[in-house]
């Protein structure tokens, strides 16, 4: 300990160990941080955490008392820093509100870890990218065409509200499992995802280049979403129709009748509710983003790719190498298997739940609904095609698209720049550099039309 009042002690020699008792704190403060980074790789714990933060505010406190064992003069300023720390500290080690902040703004970063890790994949940078966007889209709206008519095969039996929402929820999980297994896309589930890409390159944006690029991201982003949703519809309403022929040609029917087809079409117009309901849903896309994100936590905090490589009876079952790719496999898959079915859990489930507490809430997802208006028009048969209620469900499912992608990106880049802690003023510059790139160059967010024009100015 320093005693610098004491006569023996030369000022020289207290400089020095002063000095070094600084540098081992800046050590251990360099270690904390390193340890926080690696919190991304191996997941959030709640007893770390509090060891972390506890480490730091005695880090805090001695970079404090340094200076006033340091300087022989008394200074008013100093001893008030001093005790104003000592009081914070000491009502932060009572407050449970302080080290759940904490907790759920490290879990966030983790979530954004993963999604964006994720939405990478999601973004059609160049032509060959955006094809390949198409097909990926167009394989999924084939595969929501057959999901539509399970849908509406289990509406037609009328099973208690538990039960009913219990089918429909297996219904949409095994169907986007399915989607990711085969490597098709959801536009939907998109969002979520990829607006955590744009928040981890909102930071030192006072550099035009480095906010160009930024704003040529969000063109890629957005032509890739567009993309999506094309290709989605693009082949739902074709495969709906294929298999409402089939199905008519061999039972002289249409899937359903022209009463429930007419009421279907009718709960799409913008008069019904619908797009309610489609914020709704954007709201429940985007919180099967964080699900993901928690597995993906968990996965990691339990360090269940090693348990499973040096699992024995895994190794004597399969053989070392085979376990191996077994772990990597369930390290690979596992954010997006739980973020699809928690998709489909919450589609399923939530409308039951709701009527359960009285409240008249649904789900209205764009492809599902498209799906659905394209069977009921197959039902009425091609003169709906030009009355009202279809024009109008045609409007209301436009607007169901507009939701269901711009709530669950909405929340989920609100989430994303909170965490990477994006100041005021970098995000004001990139606002205004994006709408100078919508003035000057709308089309580049809907097609492939090379690369982006720069943008003129900076932040």
């Amino acid at each position: 300990m320093l005693t610098h009042s004491s006569g023996d002690t030369d000022t020289a020699s207290a400089v020095a160990e002063l000095n070094y008792v600084r540098a081992l704190a800046d050590a251990c403060d360099a270690a904390v941080d390193q340890v926080f980074a690696r919190l991304e790789e191996t997941g959030v714990s709640i007893d770390l955490v509090y060891d972390l933060e506890r480490l730091r505010a005695h880090l805090r406190r001695l970079d404090l008392l340094l200076p006033v064992w340091g300087d022989p003069q008394f200074s008013p300023e100093r001893t008030l820093a001093f005790l104003t720390d000592v009081v914070r500290e000491n009502h932060a080690r009572r407050s449970l509100s302080g080290l759940t902040t904490q907790n759920l703004r490290l879990f966030t970063e983790r979530l954004v870890e993963h999604n964006a890790e994720t939405g990478k994949h999601y973004i059609a940078r160049t032509t060959h990218e955006y094809a390949e966007m198409l097909a990926s889209a167009a394989g999924g709206g084939a595969l929501t065409a057959l999901t539509t008519w399970a849908k509406l095969s289990l509406a037609g039996l009328a099973l208690p509200g538990f039960f009913g929402g219990l089918l429909a929820a297996a219904n949409y999980a095994v169907s986007f499992v399915l989607m990711q297994c085969f490597g098709f896309t959801l536009a939907t589930k998109q969002p979520a995802s990829t607006a955590p890409v744009l928040a981890d390159r909102m930071h030192e944006l006072r550099d035009p280049r480095q906010l160009e690029a930024l704003v040529d991201e969000v063109t890629y982003l957005i032509r890739s979403q567009v993309a999506a949703i094309a290709g989605n519809l693009g082949l739902v309403i074709p495969t709906v129709l294929v298999i409402n022929a089939l199905f008519h040609a061999w039972s002289g029917h249409h899937w359903i009748g022209p009463e429930k087809a007419a009421k279907l079409m009718a709960s799409f117009s913008p008069f019904s509710g619908c797009w309610l309901f489609a914020a709704f849903t954007g709201v429940l896309l985007w919180t099967a983003s964080l699900a993901s994100g928690w597995a993906g936590n968990w996965f990691a905090l339990h360090q269940l790719r090693a348990a499973l490589t040096e699992h024995r009876r895994l190794r004597r079952l399969l053989g070392p190498v085979w376990s191996t790719r077994l772990a990597r496999a369930a390290e690979r898959n596992v954010v997006g298997f739980v973020g699809n079915v928690a998709i489909g859990i919450l589609l399923g489930m939530t409308p039951e739940v709701a009527e359960f507490f009285g409240l008249p809430l649904e789900v209205r997802h764009v492809t599902l609904s498209t799906g659905q208006l394209t069977a009921a028009l197959a039902a009425l048969g091609a003169d709906a095609l030009f009355t009202r209620p279809f024009l109008l469900a045609v409007v209301g499912i436009a607007g169901v698209a507009v939701l269901n992608v711009g709530v669950s990106f909405a929340l989920a880049l609100t989430v994303a720049i909170r965490a990477r802690a994006v100041r005021a003023p970098e995000r004001s510059g990139f606002y205004r550099a994006l709408r100078h790139r919508i003035y000057h160059e709308p089309l580049s967010f809907l097609l492939p039309l090379g690369r982006p024009a720069g943008v003129v100015g900076s932040t």
